[in-house]
């Protein structure tokens, strides 16, 4: 489910952490599923513990998961982190299309590359 890319100017960790957010928004994970311990995931990923500990964090602090001592990781979408999150993003847009009108990038061009960026998920 993740490919990690070495070379790539993202942080392992951050890297881990879209691709969940990619996987929850395909309905590849859902809400409650149980992600891999730390240990079995840095295993796998072939990667320090603390760099999935450091990806669990991000991802518990923007709602995305759960701890439950002594069961696991799980999926667990905060409602109200989510909307937070999801607000600072449309800034973010915002700020974004501004820079786009400056340089004269069209509404066309901004949906062909959000096309194109879709279709590169598949």
């Amino acid at each position: 489910m993740y490919k990690l890319d070495y070379a790539s100017k993202d942080p392992i960790y951050q890297q881990i952490v879209d691709q969940t957010k990619l996987s929850i928004a395909k309905g590849y994970l859902q809400d409650g599923d149980q992600l891999p311990s730390v240990r079995d995931m840095a295993k796998d990923l072939l990667v320090n513990t603390s760099t999935i500990t450091r990806a669990y964090k991000e991802m518990e602090s923007l709602g995305l998961i759960q701890t439950v001592v002594g069961k696991g990781t799980f999926i667990s979408l905060d409602d109200k982190k989510m909307e937070w999150e999801r607000e600072k993003l449309i800034e973010k847009l915002s700020e974004l299309f501004l820079q786009c009108e400056f340089f004269n990038i069209s509404l066309d061009e901004i949906n062909e590359l959000y096309k194109k960026i879709k279709e590169d998920q598949k």
